[in-house]
């Protein structure tokens, strides 16, 4: 199947969602709740966010990101969980061909555990079988695995420095070969022609970008035809990792943001608006004079080039910043756990090993530190929870690990700049690569009056495994003993060894599969304060805050006043969430958030400019009204 050139995809869906009706409004813990005693629902009204490339407007998108990373990260996920409404833009781009209106909230099909980025079960395809549901626990640590592998191929056969593989010089004999840890190496294919078929004979994960000498796009000949090594044209070739699929297809998506963004466009029907990943280098693309990248977003994610509507106009779009803050919270969600050990599970995973099963499901990758010279971003987030089994409580607690270093500016305030340095990620149990599992894996689709067959699939992350079923890219195995047989082609040899061995090793095997579990973040008992304890009661300053768990409100610049413990109409006593300072905690009087008439539209974009005083915020909005009118 030949590959689609990066620089000219179209946005699709990695998930698709079930139809949901909505005509009557949904009272549940998705919707906005701030005097919610349970402290489950979304707590603040949507506001607009304002996106900045510095921290000097109070309450946008990078002022939240370095100075209150906390609240960045708990709007973000407030985003992922809130049912969008009509007023807020949802539904509004009706796209022919798209699965449009077919949710109003990420949470609908991404909902195991609840409250979370989950897993779901089958959704809605066009002309396929369905779409099994992946969980989102850990993206950015896969996101920035990615981003590693594009700049250690670079780093090590694109001797020139010219920003790609010039053919043959540097391409000729050579293998994309990367170290995914200190003992595995990742054979990522030849980055040679050895086919003929004038693409190079990597394997499908890696998106082929085709460039002139001067580096420059070249997805199509005179003809409109689409190049490759054949043309007379192309001197090489630029890459991208398509970290994010299940199959090869032409929505792979190599960063969180775009995907993202394709997700919002195609199923939520939201009008996107995000120069950050539409901005072409203001090079003349008619004359294909631009490298197919567009800018690096706040997050660190260099961005490929993908066309969006333009800013103009008075319609409602979710903006730049709110991409910002979407991404930042998808980057810095936890990885999921491994849960109870015992000899069982632990005879299970040596079992693993001897089956081979673990030459493609690669337990653990090496993020190597910031390397500016070479292109890696080391570790992007700015935490990291540590969640482990407990023997005394018998339950799964987690320990909270800060990723960044604080820098106090003249103005007093705290910046939180994540260190980057690397990180071991451990049990992912994937290579990324794309693999013919055989015929029970192929997918069928109806297209144009002809059935395609898709045959190749990526080697499934593993972490999570034992909360997300069912399993397979189409959800079609109930269970764990019936997709591991149901592997055939280059995984044939191990599916075989494991239908061979005895029932009891099959369990051990499971079992350990089992062990590899999601969790609910936000109820997670978690010494996030690092005193070695986790408190039933958490006091700061004489506010208490219930019990210590992984709580983003617990982290926030000013914390939140609960009103703390009430009786209910039966007399029974009970530690009450509702947030009696909500504007405060939540920003909502910074000035790039305040929005007195609750239109979503921050106020500082609807006042006169002449009576703002600071210059720079008045640069900021005539810049942004230009834009609009």
């Amino acid at each position: 199947m030949m590959k689609i050139n990066i620089s000219y995809k179209k946005f699709y869906p990695i998930i698709l969602a079930s139809l949901l009706s909505l005509l009557s409004p949904v009272y549940g813990q998705l919707n906005e709740r701030p005097n919610d005693p349970l402290g489950l629902s979304i707590r603040e009204p949507y506001v607009q966010i304002i996106h900045s490339e510095d921290a000097s407007l109070p309450g946008s998108s990078m002022y939240l990101q370095e100075v209150d990373p906390w609240l960045a990260y708990k709007m973000g996920g407030s985003y992922f969980q809130r049912e969008w409404k009509k007023q807020q833009g949802v539904f509004a781009e009706m796209i022919p061909g798209n699965m449009l209106a077919a949710t109003n909230s990420c949470a609908m099909c991404h909902n195991q555990p609840f409250r979370s980025p989950g897993a779901g079960g089958n959704s809605a395809e066009p002309l396929g079988i369905g779409r099994n549901t992946p969980h989102l626990f850990g993206a950015g640590l896969i996101e920035t695995i990615g981003i590693q592998i594009r700049n250690q191929i670079m780093s090590l056969y694109d001797r020139n420095k010219n920003g790609f593989i010039d053919v043959p010089k540097e391409s000729k004999g050579k293998r994309a070969i990367i170290r995914a840890n200190f003992n595995q190496e990742v054979d990522l294919g030849a980055l040679e022609d050895i086919d003929g078929d004038g693409i190079p004979d990597l394997n499908e994960v890696l998106l082929i970008k085709f460039v002139d000498s001067r580096g420059r796009a070249r997805p199509f000949d005179e003809k409109g035809n689409h190049t490759n090594l054949h043309n007379d044209k192309i001197a090489g070739y630029d890459i991208a990792v398509g970290i994010f699929s299940s199959s090869e297809s032409d929505h792979q998506f190599p960063t969180l943001r775009l995907f993202t963004a394709g997700v919002l466009q195609s199923i939520l029907g939201f009008r996107v608006v995000d120069p950050t990943i539409s901005n072409d280098h203001g090079m003349d693309r008619d004359a294909h004079a631009f490298d197919g990248w567009a800018e690096t977003s706040n997050a660190g994610a260099p961005q490929l080039y993908s066309p969006l509507p333009p800013e103009g106009g008075k319609s409602i779009f979710l903006s730049q910043g709110d991409l910002d803050i979407f991404e930042w919270f998808l980057l810095n969600h936890p990885k999921p756990a491994l849960n109870k050990q015992n000899e069982k599970t632990r005879r299970g995973y040596k079992l693993m090993e001897s089956l081979k099963c673990t030459s493609c499901h690669i337990p653990d990758w090496e993020i190597l530190p910031e390397d500016k010279r070479r292109g890696y971003p080391g570790d992007r987030r700015f935490f990291d929870l540590e969640v482990t089994y407990d023997t005394i409580t018998d339950r799964l607690i987690g320990q909270l690990h800060p990723l960044s270093s604080y820098i106090q500016s003249e103005d007093g305030l705290i910046y939180h700049l994540p260190d980057r340095k690397g990180y071991v990620v451990k049990n992912i149990f994937t290579d990324f690569k794309y693999y013919d599992l055989g015929p029970q894996f192929y997918e069928y689709t109806y297209r144009d009056g002809r059935i395609d067959t898709t045959r190749l699939f990526r080697t499934s992350p593993l972490w999570g495994l034992g909360s997300s079923a069912p399993y397979g890219h189409d959800g079609l195995s109930p269970t764990i003993d019936e997709v591991i047989r149901r592997h055939g082609g280059a995984a044939n040899t191990s599916a075989r060894y494991y239908e061979s061995i005895s029932q009891e090793d099959q369990e051990a095997i499971i079992a350990f599969l089992q062990s590899l579990t999601l969790y609910q973040p936000d109820v997670l008992p978690t010494d996030i304060n690092g005193d070695k304890r986790i408190d039933s009661m958490y006091i700061i300053d004489d506010i208490m805050l219930g019990q210590e768990r992984f709580q983003p409100e617990l982290l926030f610049n000013i914390l939140p006043q609960y009103r703390g413990w009430i009786q209910n109409e039966a007399g029974d006593e009970y530690f009450s969430y509702e947030i009696l300072n909500i504007d405060e905690a939540f920003g909502r009087n910074l000035k790039a958030l305040k929005d007195e008439d609750r239109d979503g539209i921050p106020d500082i974009l609807k006042i006169p400019e002449e009576t703002i005083i600071d210059n720079k915020q008045k640069a900021f909005v005539r810049k942004r009204r230009n834009k609009d009118d």
